[in-house]
């Protein structure tokens, strides 16, 4: 077995470990959890569509990101990007990244793109990505210090970006910097709705500062993708930031389902995703 492969079945046992330990932690504190397991077993079918809209949102505005960036020098369409994005979301779930390695492939192959350009582009949306957190936890500790409503703080910079995407020049990086943003609010959505799913609440600031967290564990080189670690993240800082009983447990539940629905929107999308890629990569072969 090549170091890669070693290093990848490794990672992948410690985020399996990982998981392993959350579900016997969260079953041994079954008695303090007991309220929010019996909201899951009769969840409201609202919060869940609602959670399962917002992963599905962000396909699009992450797949609108990188086309942004590619068509510098290509002509990627829409639906075409979003059904690379998305069979890549998939193949992420698999070792090693493959998502990664099929889109380089692909783009490759059909948009006659070189790889370098590809991962020039990743690097630059994982840029944006993280500018994006930046400015979302700037714009929370502004709105906390002057008392400002924190929904209204972090979505301000939505109307920059929107300005600045009039200027020609501009224009890809700004509407891409828009879309990755976007994708950071959905997530906050994504954690303030699944935490009153379970019966919790949690404060818009606190659902921005976990998406942040949530967004930049899963932008690590990690075979896994974050699998495991995610989960514990979250459940940290739960512990730190919720104003809840068995904070830990809640961010750890509150984690673990949604990693379910992520798995739930992902693998339709990647799989109907696989199949437009393959029709198009018959059709330019």
């Amino acid at each position: 077995m090549n170091r890669q492969r070693l290093l990848s079945a490794a990672g992948w046992a410690a985020a399996i470990l990982l998981l392993v330990v959350a579900v016997v932690t969260l079953a041994r504190r079954h008695d303090e959890i007991t309220s929010a397991l019996s909201m899951l077993r009769q969840p409201d079918p609202i919060s869940i569509a609602l959670i399962c809209a917002c992963v599905a949102g962000g396909l699009p505005l992450i797949s609108e990101a990188f086309r942004q960036l590619t068509n510098r020098r290509g002509n990627v369409e829409s639906l075409e990007m979003l059904a690379v994005i998305s069979a890549a979301s998939l193949a992420n779930w698999l070792p090693l990244r493959a998502g990664l390695i099929g889109r380089a492939a692909y783009h490759k192959a059909v948009n006659d793109l070189s790889v370098r350009w590809t991962l020039r582009v990743l690097l630059e949306t994982v840029g944006l990505a993280v500018l994006g957190v930046g400015v979302a936890l700037g714009a929370v500790i502004i709105a906390l210090a002057l008392a400002w409503p924190v929904a209204a703080a972090v979505g301000a910079p939505l109307a920059i970006a929107a300005a600045v995407a009039t200027r020609t020049t501009l224009r890809p990086w700004a509407v891409a910097w828009a879309c990755r943003y976007g994708d950071l609010l959905l997530i906050a959505a994504r954690y303030w709705l699944i935490f009153r799913l379970l019966g919790a609440e949690i404060g818009m600031d606190v659902a921005v500062v976990l998406a942040a967290a949530s967004m930049l564990v899963g932008m690590l080189p990690l075979p896994s993708g974050g699998l495991g670690v995610r989960e514990w993240v979250i459940g940290g800082m739960s512990l730190a930031l919720a104003p809840l009983p068995n904070a830990a447990a809640m961010g750890l539940l509150a984690d673990l389902v949604n990693r379910a629905i992520e798995l739930l929107v992902i693998a339709p999308a990647g799989v109907a995703g696989i199949a437009a890629v393959r029709r198009r990569l018959r059709s330019a072969g």
